[in-house]
């Protein structure tokens, strides 16, 4: 006989779509499994809804609780689960008609833990369809199964922390006591990522099978400035887990990366400048070391983008945190074009903060002398040798205008910099980051090009060190 398959979904006023995600469902080609809707106080139709589903279809339950988000709901359908597998579906969602028959034979035939697969994006708001692309398939290996120990620098950064997308053997979750957070956002990627590391054979099935809603109006996606403390409380969750279960030295990079890529893709989503203000704030002040996030070369970030902003968090530079946001963001709507509108929205909206912060962004300017030369390539990174006068106008007009990327400053004596408005290094910081040019500022020639002869002595190319001897005042 074919193995059971249960199915659970937190419903929370999702009457709009509940009719396609349960005909999605009950539809599929594999027949046998159970339907677990626990209904999270809705105060709409959705719960009647339900009911008829159970008056014609005897595997479909009706779990109703009080309002308590919903992890608390895939908790509760958990514990009513009676199948070998189980999966947590989306209300909102609807499904290929093939999603249990291929999950459950990828499942049976390799003898796994957890099973993901592929998934699309529609958005709600602009009526266009995408795929997802958070399955990392480089990762993934090719043979039928693998561990967490075969990719233990990237277990988490595997696919993304959302659990529905993914088949698990529900003896091997309730063996290992893995649970959702009851948070009201943010609260199923403790549950994945703890299963990810304690799995003995994940497999991975390459087919888009699930349409996922994205871009709803009056999600929770809307509101998570309003909720950031359940981002935090997640991955503390996390780290408590692998602490208590001995495998956080093991996963530590891999952990690492996620908080880091968590946090500042968390913060990316704000609208709210007050809210973002804190979220920042709170991060440099209790989390950056509790996970371990600073200390470390750009090399062990796997992207450069995490590393730099972290950088930034930690030195309190808000404004150079705005641009570097602002360019990221611009950068995966060119790679997206004209495929997820959001970025738009959200690239616009953090840049009337950043010409809003005019106390701020003005400070940078006052008495300003110096202006960025002509020629250089829009676009580069450059290090700004010396935090003189000159070296401190180009810094602010960097960030500023955001046409160049400030890796940043270099001084002999950067000590009396730590509290400048950029990162200001030693020289020898130079050979730890990447850059495309080194753009001496200083006036006078013959100590500038003392200082070319020492970096490139240093083994630095001379393509690669500006200076320009006609330097241009501000208006």
């Amino acid at each position: 006989m074919k193995p059971l398959v249960s199915i659970v979904v937190p419903v929370y006023n999702a009457e709009k779509y509940l009719h396609q995600c349960i005909e999605s469902i009950l539809n599929q080609s594999y027949k046998h499994i159970e339907l677990i809707c626990v209904d999270d106080g809705s105060t709409d139709t959705s719960a009647d809804i339900i009911k008829i589903y159970t008056e014609n279809d005897k595997r479909v339950t009706l779990f109703s609780q009080e309002n308590s988000y919903a992890g608390v709901a895939r908790n509760n359908g958990m514990k009513l689960a009676t199948g070998k597998y189980i999966m947590f579906l989306d209300a909102d969602d609807y499904f290929d008609t093939k999603l249990i028959e291929t999950m459950c034979e990828k499942a049976e035939k390799s003898n796994l833990d957890i099973t993901v697969c592929d998934s699309r994006i529609y958005d709600e708001q602009h009526g266009f369809m995408r795929e997802a692309k958070t399955n990392k398939k480089q990762l993934m290996h090719s043979k039928d199964f693998f561990s967490p120990e075969d990719i233990s620098d990237n277990i988490f950064q595997m696919t993304a922390g959302w659990a529905w997308d993914k088949l698990y053997r529900l003896d091997f979750v309730r063996q290992n006591d893995i649970t959702f957070q009851n948070t009201r956002v943010a609260n199923d990627e403790r549950f994945v990522d703890v299963a990810y590391a304690l799995a003995k054979r994940i497999g991975y099935v390459d087919q888009i099978l699930i349409t996922h809603r994205g871009n709803v109006k009056g999600s929770l996606e809307y509101t998570r400035h309003n909720s950031w403390q359940c981002a935090i409380e997640m991955l503390r969750g996390l780290k408590t887990q692998l602490v208590q279960r001995n495998l956080y030295d093991r996963y530590k990079r891999s952990f690492c990366n996620r908080a880091g890529e968590y946090l500042i893709w968390y913060a990316d989503t704000f609208n709210d400048l007050n809210s973002l203000k804190d979220f920042l704030a709170f991060i440099k002040d209790e989390v950056i070391d509790d996970f371990d996030l600073i200390g470390h070369d750009v090399s062990y970030f796997y992207e450069e983008y995490y590393y730099s902003q972290i950088e930034n968090i930690s030195r309190n530079y808000f404004e150079a945190y705005l641009c570097e946001q602002i360019r990221h963001q611009r950068a995966v709507m060119e790679k997206l074009r004209n495929g997820f509108y959001i970025y738009e929205n959200h690239i616009r909206v953090l840049e009337e903060i950043v010409q809003g912060q005019k106390s701020h962004i003005e400070d940078l300017n006052i008495g300003k002398r110096w202006t960025m030369p002509q020629g250089i390539p829009k676009g580069t990174k450059i290090i700004v040798y010396g935090f003189g006068d000159v070296g401190k106008d180009y810094c602010a007009e960097i960030i500023r205008y955001n046409e160049y990327k400030l890796i940043m400053a270099v001084d002999r004596d950067y000590q009396k910099y730590s509290d400048a408005f950029v990162k200001v290094g030693s020289v020898e910081d130079i050979s730890q980051v990447e850059f495309d040019y080194i753009l001496i500022s200083i006036l006078k020639e013959e100590i500038a090009m003392s200082v070319k002869d020492e970096l490139v002595n240093s083994g630095i190319s001379e393509n690669k060190i500006l200076w320009f001897e006609k330097l241009k005042k501000a208006d």
